[in-house]
């Protein structure tokens, strides 16, 4: 995603504004190409800054809907405190998927509930079944028929 940054700001724009409506799914590669890159431009604009040129950057780029970063402390009962410039939207009951990383990270993800007719889509086997329906799409591996008749026939 460094070579070009017109496709930057492309990849940006679909995370930001697609991605993160439903994070979860057959673009979940995708989106960890992204969020790299995001990690990478992150670490490089806050490089040699002040404390306070961080906070004014994680605060503007916050304002902006952009992924951001602050310093909270964790208590001796284990709980934090979410600032609300991170919470964004959340509701206060939201469900969060705590996952700690191989790389020591710990990552909250906001879940949505998902109604009970629907579970079948989310699971496991119906979600590598759309990452290969996006993948022969992607590399061409489809026909396209001008009416059912044709498809029929086909």
């Amino acid at each position: 995603m460094e070579e070009n940054p017109d496709d930057d700001r492309g990849e940006l724009r679909w995370y930001l504004e697609e991605y993160l409506q439903f994070p979860y799914g057959a673009e979940r590669e995708r989106a960890q190409r992204v969020e790299a890159a995001m990690e990478r431009w992150g670490e490089a604009t806050a490089r040699g800054h002040s404390f306070a040129a961080r906070w004014d950057y994680c605060n503007t780029v916050l304002r902006r809907g952009r992924r951001a970063e602050m310093l909270v402390k964790l208590t001796e009962r284990g709980t934090i405190t979410i600032p609300k410039e991170l919470r964004g939207q959340l509701p206060a009951d939201s469900l969060l998927d705590v996952v700690l990383r191989d790389d020591g990270v710990i990552e909250l993800r906001p879940q949505l509930t998902v109604d009970a007719t629907q579970a079948w889509f989310w699971s496991e086997r119906w979600q590598r079944m759309e990452r290969e329906a996006d993948e022969d799409y992607r590399r061409g591996r489809y026909e396209t028929f001008d009416d059912v008749e044709s498809f029929l026939a086909e």
